[in-house]
């Protein structure tokens, strides 16, 4: 049995518990601040959308982090094939006539499909990106106290000398 899932710094911390500290020391702080938009994403009109979007609501949730541009990036492709794949079946339904040796049976779209295939693909990006209510409560603003990292990693973090070399023997 692995045990319970492992908290972050920040949950420790809001709970209290001793362990917060040593946590945070140990725990890597992504670089905070907007992406840039992936060239992958070019021409996928829907996804460019989704880019737009989910930047602006992980900017005002404040856990925005130039680290998370590959996940996003498959977050919202996925998301825009989802949307497309839901207008056809909004459109034509969902199941189509097909042709077998036995004569003709009705069989799920290729569209309805990707929709039932996708979404709890989509939810599992979802919550790594803190898009869930349940995973906003987990998550840490990039610019809190615990986050920014401890005392000690700033107390001996290499300082810049006048002249612009470090000051690491």
């Amino acid at each position: 049995m692995p045990g319970p899932p492992r908290q972050s710094a920040a949950e420790l911390q809001r709970r209290g518990s001793w362990r917060a500290k040593d946590r945070a020391r140990r725990e890597p702080t992504p670089t905070p601040g907007r992406p840039e938009q992936p060239r992958e994403l070019d021409g996928d009109e829907g996804a460019v959308t989704f880019w737009h979007w989910l930047c602006d609501q992980l900017d005002a949730m404040g856990v925005l982090s130039h680290a998370d541009a590959a996940v996003m990036a498959q977050y919202c492709v996925l998301r825009a094939n989802w949307e497309r794949a839901r207008r056809v079946v909004l459109v034509e339904g969902q199941t189509v006539m097909k042709r077998g040796r036995f004569g003709s049976e009705e069989v799920l779209r290729p569209e309805a499909r990707l929709l039932l295939s996708a979404a709890p693909i989509l939810l599992r990006y979802a919550q790594a990106l803190g898009l869930t209510p349940v995973s906003r409560a987990k998550a840490s603003r990039l610019d809190s106290p615990e986050a920014r990292g401890s005392k000690a990693r700033k107390f001996f973090a290499p300082r810049l000398t006048p002249d612009g070399s470090d000051n690491v023997g």
